[in-house]
C-alpha cells in the first residue's frame, strides 16, 4: 500500500508511487492472524490524527464491529480535524448496502461522515467485466472504484510483486488524494472527497454485477459517484477550484 501511494519516483527502481512529497506513518491495528479489533482500529485512527496525518488509508474490512461506538468516536474525531479516511470495500462480491464491511461511514445514529471514502475494485477491461466480481459495491455505501488488479508495488523484504484486491484500489485513491494535498494544501478533507467523486471517470456501460452474477447493470449503479478515480480530472478540478479563491 505504501509503495502504491508514495514509492520514490523517477529513480529507475521498481515502481513509481502516485504521489511524491508524502510521508508514510505505518500503524499496526491488527493481530498476527489479521483480526482488526475495534479498540485497536479506534486507537490507531486517533494516533494518526494526533501525529499529523491528513489521510488515513485503511486497506482492510471486516463483517463484525462489536464495539462500533469506539470506532465511531474515532471517525468523528477525524471529521472534526478534517482528516480524510479512505477504506476498502471488501473482496467478497457483496452489496455493501445490505452487508456491512466495517469500518463504515455511517454512525450508529444514521448520520454519515463527510470525510469517509469507500473504494471498490475495478479491472482494466472496458467492457462488461470492468467491475471485479469479488469487489464490494453499493449505491449508498461504496463511493467510487479504482484499479485493483495486478498492481505492481513494493512488498516486505526489499522486493516487488503484483497484488490484487480492493486493498490495492484503496491506496490508488489515497495516492491521488495525497497528490492533491501536496499541490493544494489548503484543501479540506471534505473538498478532496468532493473533487475525487465529481472528477471520477464515469463509464456509461453495462457491466456484470459483482458476486459472480451474470446479471448486468449500469456501472453507475455500483457506487455513489458511478465512477473510477481519475487523477488528471482531479488535478484539473483542483486547479479550477483554486483559481476561484
Amino acid at each position: 500500500m505504501a509503495g502504491i501511494i508514495a514509492a520514490t519516483r523517477n529513480n529507475s527502481k521498481g515502481v513509481d508511487g502516485i504521489a511524491d512529497n508524502v510521508r508514510i506513518m505505518p500503524i499496526i491495528a491488527t493481530t498476527g492472524p489479521g483480526d482488526e479489533r475495534d479498540k485497536d482500529v479506534a486507537n490507531g485512527i486517533v494516533y494518526a490524527v494526533n501525529n499529523g496525518a491528513r489521510i488515513i488509508n485503511m486497506s482492510f474490512s471486516k463483517k463484525y464491529s462489536p464495539y462500533k461506538k469506539l470506532v465511531d468516536s474515532a471517525v468523528r474525531y477525524t471529521e472534526l480535524k478534517h482528516v480524510l479516511i479512505i477504506h476498502a470495500a471488501g473482496n467478497d462480491g457483496n452489496n455493501n448496502d445490505t452487508v456491512n464491511y466495517y469500518p463504515i461511514a455511517y454512525y450508529e445514529n444514521g448520520h454519515k461522515a463527510s470525510n469517509f471514502i469507500t473504494v471498490g475494485w475495478s479491472r482494466p477491461l472496458f467492457n462488461y467485466r470492468l467491475a471485479h466480481p469479488y469487489s464490494g459495491y453499493g449505491k449508498n455505501n461504496v463511493d467510487l472504484f479504482a484499479p485493483g488488479s495486478d498492481i505492481f508495488s513494493t512488498i516486505p523484504g526489499n522486493s516487488y510483486d503484483y497484488k490484487s484486491g480492493s486493498s490495492m484500489s484503496t491506496p490508488c485513491v489515497t495516492g491521488v488524494a495525497a497528490l492533491l494535498l501536496s499541490y493544494f494544501p489548503s484543501l479540506t478533507a471534505e473538498q478532496v472527497k468532493d473533487i475525487l467523486m465529481r472528477s471520477s471517470f464515469k463509464p456509461e456501460i453495462m457491466v456484470n454485477q459483482p458476486s459472480g452474477s451474470k446479471t448486468q447493470v449500469p456501472f453507475s449503479m455500483l457506487s455513489v459517484s458511478g465512477g473510477i478515480v481519475n487523477v488528471y480530472n482531479a488535478i484539473q478540478m483542483a486547479i479550477m477550484l483554486s483559481a476561484k479563491k
